[in-house]
């Protein structure tokens, strides 16, 4: 943009997609020098009374009234939770109530994703339960009535299942520095012959990381996709780092990674 804010100023209005932007400042004209200001706005949309948020392990109260309708159950009253995956997991959603509940699982944030699973009676009794492995992403809990027309209390809850790690697997925070040993118990899948251990991160938004393994010994070290010992090759490095140390260093998506850390030998 030219002169889209007040006289020779310039201004951008734009909807955009969640990731990393840069903003350039420059001047219409060739070798200007000159101060200026520069302002990001963010325009928060108003918050939908029909819509929340709900994390790992929380139970949430709710009610049933006719401000807020089912999208997926004609004549029916609902309220939607919102939640979202860094990584593929198993979720286990129950709605709870003392009238006959039912259950949506949608693609997406709001109420108007694609139907991903539903169910009226998988808990107890009258109660709804969705047991369900889903993929990295953000998805919608619809909890809604059976009957139409329908007004009452409820508990809802969304429950990750955490699979263990294992003894040749560990998580790894950012700016945090472990120590391991090798040894014949844990082996490397990526090096044949070679021992192991797998350190596994996760990333909430695209970063660039720096990986290093430093030892006596000569180092050699794998970047996977995914949480233990399995996933694909993203990178490799011998000596990248100081001597005979190995060290990546790569710009990578939200999600989760893990390190496999190894020898050359």
């Amino acid at each position: 943009d030219d002169d889209g804010g007040s006289g020779t100023n310039s201004q951008i209005i734009r909807t955009l997609s969640a990731g990393t932007y840069t903003v350039e400042a420059t001047t219409f004209d060739a070798g200007v020098t000159g101060n200026f200001d520069v302002s990001v706005r963010v325009l928060t949309p108003p918050t939908d009374p029909c819509v929340d948020s709900i994390n790992d392990n929380i139970n949430k109260s709710g009610s049933w009234e006719p401000s807020c309708t089912s999208t997926h159950r004609s004549g029916s009253y609902a309220k939607y939770y919102t939640f979202t995956l860094s990584s593929s997991q198993q979720v286990t959603i129950d709605l709870q109530s003392l009238v006959d509940t039912y259950l949506f699982l949608l693609n997406g944030s709001g109420q108007t994703g694609s139907v991903i699973d539903e169910d009226d009676d998988g808990g107890s009794g009258t109660d709804s339960q969705i047991i369900r492995t889903l993929s990295a992403g953000t998805y919608t809990v619809e909890a809604t009535t059976f009957d139409a027309g329908v007004t009452g209390n409820f508990d809802v809850s969304v429950r990750v299942l955490t699979p263990p790690l294992g003894p040749c697997v560990d998580s790894i925070n950012h700016n945090i520095n472990k120590s391991g040993s090798w040894e014949p118990s844990c082996t490397s899948t990526h090096r044949s012959g070679s021992y192991a251990k797998y350190y596994t991160f996760t990333l909430s938004s695209r970063q660039q990381v720096t990986i290093d393994l430093q030892s006596l010994v000569d180092t050699y070290l794998f970047l996977l996709n995914g949480s233990g010992q399995t996933g694909s090759v993203i990178d490799e490095d011998d000596d990248g780092g100081s001597g005979a140390d190995s060290q990546i260093i790569r710009t990578l998506s939200a999600g989760t990674y893990t390190v496999e850390a190894t020898t050359f030998t």
